[in-house]
């Protein structure tokens, strides 16, 4: 008998292609941003009269005056700040710096960095060689999976309802190709090729090269659908999350198995967390990860669970199926 798999990624899934995990992101970003000094943020950072240390510093001093936050941890205080703030609050600048400087940056370590590792056109070759359906749900951003399967002249699709035997590749966190122009009555768009990601979703790709940035020149760059920490996450609050979970549902109840790769169950996505406890119920769940703080997590919230201390590079999916 086949078994229907639905593989669960995180940002330890990534790593072997060098894109950061959230521990460090914050350093990583900032020095990324202070590098590059993009156009589109580049006199945030400088001082004036009015912001003395720069209008993104001041913001940064001004949730984070110790300067000990982890990424996650800052965004979600930006957020609770932000939300009685007036509109001359330097964090405003901070919050989309940050964010337009994230997506920089995985960019720039899709692009510019080495090409796809072994290991994911191994695991894309997983996806589509078996006889059981094999679908993945990743909370990553990144485009690693999409790379891959297209290195491996393998298509793949967003949603459930394509119609096809694709893979389906589900992000409930949103992906840097992915815009939300449509989301916004104010916005239009004349280019012709963008894809819904799926039906009745407002979020779109660019059909016809669907590896591309969707916004290359930062002219529209808080239209770039990534779900950050502190972000509001229900899906009751956001109809096109809804129907990305409901897709996440599905495909995870009618599974066999559910397999995490470097997926840390943050405590900061609680929505997120607790949804794959409630689906993975009575399923068997294997999960790959190094870190014991995360297997602990795993041991006390899925019954059962089988528990390997492995980065993704270690395990049987990051080598051709049946290989030792």
């Amino acid at each position: 008998m086949f078994k229907r798999t639905t593989f669960v990624l995180g940002a330890g899934f990534s790593a072997e292609q060098q894109f950061p995990l959230v521990r460090g992101l914050r350093q990583k970003v900032i020095h990324f941003l202070e590098a590059e000094r993009h156009s589109t943020y580049e006199t945030h950072l400088n001082p004036c009269d009015l912001f003395p240390s720069g209008q993104f510093y001041d913001g940064l001093a001004c949730v984070d005056p110790s300067g000990e936050l982890g990424f996650e941890e800052l965004l979600i205080a930006l957020r609770k700040h932000l939300a009685s703030a007036d509109n001359l609050d330097p964090c405003f600048v901070t919050d989309q710096v940050l964010r337009v400087g994230t997506a920089r940056l995985f960019w720039s370590k899709t692009w510019f960095g080495r090409p796809v590792e072994k290991c994911y056109r191994e695991f894309a070759g997983w996806l589509v060689a078996g006889r059981g359906a094999r679908n993945v749900v990743t909370f990553n951003w990144d485009i690693l999976i999409e790379q891959a399967l297209s290195e491996i002249r393998s298509a793949w699709a967003y949603t459930l309802d394509s119609g096809t035997a694709n893979p389906a590749v589900l992000k409930p966190h949103g992906s840097i190709n992915w815009s939300g122009w449509a989301r916004n009555p104010a916005s239009s768009s004349p280019y012709t090729g963008w894809t819904p990601v799926g039906t009745g979703s407002r979020l779109r790709f660019d059909g016809a090269n669907p590896l591309d940035n969707p916004d290359t020149y930062e002219i529209h760059p808080d239209l770039r659908v990534c779900l950050f920490p502190g972000d509001p996450d229900l899906p009751r609050e956001d109809p096109d999350l809804e129907l990305i979970w409901r897709d996440v549902s599905s495909v995870i109840v009618g599974s066999d198995e559910v397999v995490f790769i470097g997926y840390c169950l943050p405590e900061y996505d609680t929505y997120g967390a607790s949804e794959l406890i409630r689906l993975c119920r009575g399923k068997d769940v294997a999960v790959y990860d190094p870190s014991d703080q995360t297997l602990a997590r795993f041991k006390a919230g899925f019954h059962g669970a089988v528990l390997y201390k492995q980065e993704f590079r270690q395990s049987p999916y990051a080598k051709p199926e049946g290989a030792a």
